[in-house]
């Protein structure tokens, strides 16, 4: 029973209505108040679409956008690594998205004597590798370590045989000696080559080439070290 002028009876009973039919698809979205007895009790309907207005005390302000640069989407920067740097798909999707592809293109760019997809995998698939095979900690290899390995390659102060061994232990917080893997003289290899031959007599080649390689890991690019050995053994 709803007693009113005839006006506002009948618009509480639409509203009555309204909230009647609601209850057909469940509890409707609304916000109650607490009472003091710990219940709750409607106080107004959840605002919607129609609560959105524009705001009429000010007037419309048209941006400037013609010096606005849209950024590249990770699909194009995607594109872009494969297409510029050779990489492949996997490596170029990866990069794109690591937060990396800005300092990965600045590396590029300065160590131009490094292949960019040997930069792009030092920098993202390296560490995943050395923490899934030797169960280190990554954390600690930092751009800065990163810069100063590939300074070493660019100007053949380092080998890239021996880029792993390095990454390794820094991981694992230790000190690096550098002048450690500086590159043989093609001299200085013959001459190791020639030494280790003598002192391992006569034996199977394919376990020559294991102590070779061993001994001098890191100090050469494997293919010179096997050229050598294969010329040097015949």
């Amino acid at each position: 029973m709803i007693v009113a002028p005839f006006n506002t009876a009948q618009n509480a009973r639409e509203f009555v209505c309204e909230r009647l039919d609601l209850f057909s698809n469940g509890v409707p979205n609304e916000v109650r108040k607490a009472n003091q007895d710990g219940t709750t009790s409607y106080m107004r309907p959840m605002p919607g679409a129609a609560r959105m207005y524009p705001e009429t005390d000010i007037p419309p302000i048209r941006p400037d956008v013609s010096g606005i640069k849209l950024p590249e989407l990770l699909t194009e920067k995607k594109d872009r690594f494969k297409e510029k740097h050779k990489l492949a798909e996997d490596l170029a999707r990866d990069l794109s998205k690591s937060g990396k592809h800005d300092l990965f293109e600045d590396f590029a760019d300065r160590f131009s004597n490094v292949k960019p997809a040997f930069i792009a995998e030092t920098m993202i698939s390296a560490p995943k590798n050395l923490r899934r095979q030797y169960n280190v900690d990554v954390t600690g290899l930092t751009d800065a370590h990163l810069e100063k390995i590939f300074g070493l390659l660019d100007t053949g102060k380092l080998t890239k045989d021996s880029v792993e061994e390095i990454l390794l232990t820094i991981c694992r917080g230790e000190t690096v000696d550098y002048s450690k893997y500086a590159p043989l003289t093609d001299a200085e290899l013959e001459a190791e080559i020639r030494k280790i031959i003598k002192q391992s007599g006569v034996i199977e080649f394919k376990i020559l080439i294991g102590k070779v390689m061993g001994a001098l890991k890191g100090r050469a690019e494997g293919r010179k070290i096997m050229e050598m050995l294969k010329k040097l053994n015949s």
